[in-house]
């Protein structure tokens, strides 16, 4: 196997991989939709925006399937993961504070 066809067998299971990990999450934003409103709900997110994201991530995968198009749906993707992280941040840093002014403890200690 030369290294050509090694790098391409190499880039279909990643996106493999990442068509089952994200095509999953976006199935869940359906499959258990009541859950997905509550923590959107509590980070401040409108609830309809469970399904925008979604569908996002399940159009993106399948984008990513397609060659022509997966360059486009991986860079959506990633922007979509961006707005993720930033959510994550955001409420780990809210929990850290949190927890340092339960305990007594100001930020500046």
């Amino acid at each position: 196997m030369n290294q050509r066809t090694l790098m391409l067998v190499l880039l279909w299971v990643v996106t493999g991989l990442e068509v089952l990990t994200m095509g999953l999450a976006g199935a869940t934003k359906f499959m258990n939709a009541e859950m997905w409103q509550g923590h959107f709900s509590s980070w401040g997110y409108p609830v309809w925006l469970v399904g925008v994201v979604g569908v996002v991530e399940i159009i993106g995968v399948v984008f990513l399937l397609i060659p022509r198009t997966a360059l486009g749906a991986a860079t959506g993707l990633i922007v979509l993961m961006i707005g993720a992280l930033g959510t994550v941040l955001v409420v780990l840093l809210s929990a850290i504070v949190w927890l340092r002014l339960r305990l007594g403890r100001t930020p500046s200690s």
